[in-house]
């Protein structure tokens, strides 16, 4: 819907090199009369006819119709470099691939894209993008991913935000490397780009014991990942003003280390970063009550999440024993 007309482009490898086949079909059309195969100068045209849904008969080996793209860079956080041995080979892949952020949420770091794969998100509107930012300072995100290009390549960002795509961003925060005034310059930055940057997320480094011979990193403290709330919540509220959404977020893992209550379900808006973990406890609490409601109509719940557990109190109004059982 909203195209008039849908291009269709077939790659298929063999031994004598690349063969691609092109068709344009309009739109308003269920059947494809005639598709043009080139072959190197050779173009061979055939007819094939199909009802409307069904499916364009040609298939790939995988769905991407190549191999994942891998990751370039070797960042001081890297939690795959944290993986124990003995495990199954797909947890040791490190995808870097723009296609998979369309298709599956996954965050792309733009080191390893050409200004044709930037292009192409561009024309085929593939939106939104996940794209892992850590930093706007270009020479410190340099330092943390340890590629040359990782500081060039974040002037991607204004160009999608430019020409329409729409942005998700994450911050992956380590102690005393891109927190405190480096967390607020990104913050702002980032912020330059709204509406293309919808949301920032906050969030951790993760830390397991499995890190011999990796970059030396101390963990949040319950004073640091305060510190790090107070940041966003200075920021978010100032967004809020302005733009008329908080735009920033930390993620959960900030407030556990704390040891401070999670917002209110209206702060997290519509829970834009929940599968990064932001605003995930919220959610399953508001949930959570609400089914409760839907059981025991007439009764008043009332929950209050509590450091190593959940403090439950209830105030019956005649309840019906039947009902509960």
């Amino acid at each position: 819907s909203g195209f008039s007309r849908f291009e269709v482009t077939i790659v298929n490898k063999d031994t004598s090199g690349t063969q691609t086949a092109t068709a344009n079909i309009p739109a308003n059309e269920t059947s494809a009369s005639a598709v043009t195969l080139v072959r190197g100068d050779e173009k061979v045209e055939i007819s094939i006819s199909k009802k409307e849904y069904e499916d364009f008969g040609a298939e790939s080996e995988t769905y991407l119709m190549d191999k994942q793209h891998r990751c370039k860079n070797n960042c001081i956080f890297c939690f795959i470099d944290q993986n124990p041995e003995g495990l199954r080979e797909s947890l040791y892949f490190k995808d870097d691939d723009s296609r998979l952020s369309f298709i599956h949420g996954n965050y792309v770091t733009l080191t390893n894209m050409t200004q044709q794969d930037v292009d192409r998100i561009i024309k085929m509107r593939m939106s939104p993008i996940n794209i892992s930012v850590h930093t706007t300072n270009p020479e410190l995100r340099v330092k943390m991913m340890k590629n040359k290009n990782a500081g060039e390549c974040l002037d991607i960002i204004p160009y999608l935000a430019e020409n329409g795509i729409s942005i998700n961003t994450q911050l992956v925060l380590c102690p005393g490397i891109n927190d405190g005034d480096e967390l607020r310059y990104s913050l702002q930055k980032l912020s330059e780009l709204h509406p293309g940057v919808e949301s920032i997320a906050v969030v951790p480094v993760g830390i397991t014991k499995h890190r011999d011979g990796l970059f030396e990193m101390p963990q949040y403290t319950k004073e640091t990942a305060a510190d790090v709330i107070d940041i966003i919540t200075e920021f978010g509220d100032k967004f809020k003003e302005k733009f008329g959404t908080r735009l920033c977020y930390a993620s959960d893992e900030f407030y556990l280390k704390a040891e401070r209550p999670f917002p209110d379900a209206e702060y997290y808006e519509e829970y834009v970063q929940l599968e990064n973990g932001v605003g995930l406890i919220r959610s399953m609490q508001t949930e959570f009550e609400m089914e409760l409601d839907d059981i025991y109509e007439g009764e008043r719940f009332t929950e209050r999440f509590e450091r190593g557990g959940v403090a439950r109190k209830f105030a019956p109004a005649e309840p019906d024993p039947e009902r509960r059982s």
